[in-house]
């Protein structure tokens, strides 16, 4: 094993999967607003891009109180999954240069980690439309965790698991980047129609499409 290769294993991957991977995110604003509208609320357009990244619980209460709903956690939830089930039975696909980069990450032995705060079942269910789950050796979920981003819970499990020296984040949100780099990672973001670079400003590198991502540059540089 060349010094080079025995560098490369030390490091490990860790990535979003709303937004960064797949954009899941239009389709979750499109059920929030139904979900509004079921309880007689007037849903604001794109009023939860600004919140994006958090948990389901903290994204509710922020919708609940604009709206002015009057729908307890577990019957809005009930009702938003029924609706989020149905969008993404319409089917998914990774954002742009995703797949490619799994493979050269895959091509070199390194372990890679999945780490969202959606719940355990959208989570399944996004993977198995897409079939990223082989490139994975930890999926961690927001039901996983007892503190959600941007505490740093999830990504100490997903590190824990991957057990590598240095591990190489990408987010896309606010939440997500102070997550990430509170467990001790280097973080880099990913900007897309639902951010702004200001969001991303302490990440290490700003990448506007996965297509431009230097492994080799992350893999010497950082």
């Amino acid at each position: 094993m060349t010094n080079e290769t025995q560098h490369y294993r030390q490091a490990g991957f860790a990535f979003d999967l709303d937004g960064t991977l797949i954009d899941t995110e239009q389709h979750k604003s499109v059920c929030h607003n139904k979900t509004i509208a079921y309880f007689g609320g007037q849903p604001a357009q794109g009023i939860y891009y600004k919140y994006i990244g958090n948990s389901f619980e903290y994204v509710f209460e922020k919708l609940k109180h604009i709206s002015g709903i009057h729908a307890s956690l577990k019957e809005y939830r009930e009702v938003f999954n029924r609706f989020y089930l149905e969008e993404l039975d319409k089917g998914l696909r990774p954002s742009e240069g995703v797949v490619e980069l799994l493979e050269k990450i895959a091509a070199k032995g390194l372990k890679m980690g999945l780490v969202t705060s959606s719940e355990r079942w959208m989570l399944d269910r996004i993977i198995e439309k897409t079939g990223l789950g082989k490139y994975f050796t930890v999926m961690v979920s927001g039901n996983d965790v007892a503190h959600n981003k941007p505490a740093p819970d999830p990504y100490l499990k997903a590190i824990r698991s991957l057990a590598s020296d240095r591990i190489f984040a990408f987010e896309d949100t606010k939440p997500g980047l102070d997550s990430a780099s509170a467990a001790g990672a280097v973080v880099f973001g990913i900007k897309n129609s639902h951010n702004t670079e200001e969001e991303l400003q302490s990440a290490k590198e700003i990448f506007t499409s996965f297509k431009k991502i230097d492994l080799e540059k992350i893999l010497s540089s950082y």
